[in-house]
């Protein structure tokens, strides 16, 4: 099963990238390579949530305010997850980021 990061890389390839997704599914590096974007990006958008919720100084009194926080943090994460897709996701080569390099590496060594 692939996650959504991967799930988004893999149909970019399909529609933008078909050479390049072939020759990773013939030398049986597909998975790898979707599994490696997955986690990586997982990661990031974790640690850059986490990092979101603690600046937020947000007190949950009422109903309306947890819907509005709720709100608020989906909007965040939505523009974020567009954002990283740009730069990571639709690229031809992700591993030419520093970034990406940084996050694939950290989730390798938390597993």
């Amino acid at each position: 099963l692939m996650g959504s990061y991967a799930l988004y890389r893999y149909t970019f390839m399909r529609y933008s990238m078909k050479g390049c997704l072939e020759r990773l599914y013939s030398s049986g590096k597909l998975n790898e390579h979707l599994s490696c974007v997955q986690k990586a990006t997982e990661m990031y958008m974790n640690h850059y949530l986490d990092n979101y919720r603690r600046s937020v100084s947000f007190n949950v009194f009422s109903r309306d305010e947890c819907d509005k926080f709720l709100e608020e943090i989906s909007k965040v994460t939505e523009k974020e997850e567009e954002r990283i897709g740009n730069l990571w996701i639709c690229r031809k080569n992700p591993y030419d980021s520093e970034e990406f390099c940084f996050w694939s590496t950290e989730a390798e060594v938390c597993q």
